[in-house]
């Protein structure tokens, strides 16, 4: 079993209306992000094609942050 995060601190250049989507504007117009992470982590178990006896305890974690990001017309340019 798992769980994941993702967090997206952006200038919201249009207050009041609906926010954006994060997917096409990643890869469309201008968007100044401010922060982007993203955390994943799973428990289970591993099985013996993993070269563990069946059963043994295993868990993945993944964790990506990334400061001051800006994305530019699907270009991305980071500063960190």
């Amino acid at each position: 079993m798992g769980e994941s995060f993702l967090k997206w601190v952006f200038v919201n250049d249009a207050p009041g209306h609906p926010l954006r989507d994060y997917w096409l504007n990643s890869c469309g117009p201008t968007v100044e992000t401010i922060m982007l992470s993203f955390q994943a982590h799973a428990d289970g178990t591993l099985r013996e094609a993993f070269g563990v006896p069946d059963g043994t305890p295993g868990r993945a974690q993944v964790t990506e942050i990334e400061n001051g990001a800006t994305v530019t017309d699907g270009r991305q340019n980071t500063s960190i």
